[in-house]
């Protein structure tokens, strides 16, 4: 399984000129899902998405400089606003496409559909899971100073996850924020290589 991630301060997915899925400061992932992944592969997948930290540590109350490197999206909370950190999860197939046998995309290593889409979900499922578990922590910090966060506190479950629709054609929009980009991949759990020769 792969999944490029981006560190974004607002991304959103549209269908058919609707717009089916908006995130603020969050992570943006694309993923792809390999013809033999199991539930071992998305398992990884979904921890090291929701455990990367791509931000830095909130301001320190000594007036010194934020480190880097420091904070995961679960943690995230926007300094600005308070609000928490968010996900959009979108499939994208094309994350194992290859050029072996000339100018044409080749994309016989991606699941076949029918089976890719219920792995995806337990995908969808488990970053749920994932940005509810501490979803409090985030809330405490910024309570009060945004929707999401007064929900939290109040004890309602806030989803910060959105995504588009599997198979569908689809425009995703997003500001990078950095840039910072990321690929995982669970067959080489060091530095993946895109074109899958690593």
């Amino acid at each position: 399984m792969r999944a490029l991630l981006q560190r974004v301060t607002s991304a959103s997915v549209t269908i058919d000129g609707k717009v089916v899925g908006r995130i603020g400061p969050g992570l943006l992932a694309l993923v792809g899902v390999c013809e033999d992944d199991a539930k071992a592969d998305s398992d990884w997948i979904i921890s090291r998405m929701l455990g990367v930290r791509l931000w830095p540590e909130p301001a320190p109350a000594d007036g010194g400089e934020p480190r880097e490197w420091r904070t995961n999206v679960v943690d995230l909370v926007d300094p600005t606003t308070g609000a928490p950190g968010e996900v959009l999860v979108v499939s994208q197939f094309t994350l194992y496409g290859g050029l072996k046998k000339g100018n044409k995309p080749d994309f016989h290593r991606a699941m076949a559909p029918a089976d890719a889409r219920a792995i995806f979900d337990g995908v969808l499922d488990g970053v749920r899971a994932g940005m509810r578990k501490k979803g409090g922590a985030g809330a405490a910090a910024g309570a009060g100073a945004g929707a999401a966060a007064t929900a939290e506190a109040d004890g309602a479950p806030v989803d910060r996850v959105a995504t588009g629709e599997f198979g569908a054609m689809m425009q995703v929009a997003l500001v990078n924020d950095g840039p910072v980009t990321l690929m995982l991949d669970s067959r080489n759990k060091g530095n993946a290589d895109p074109s899958g020769s690593a």
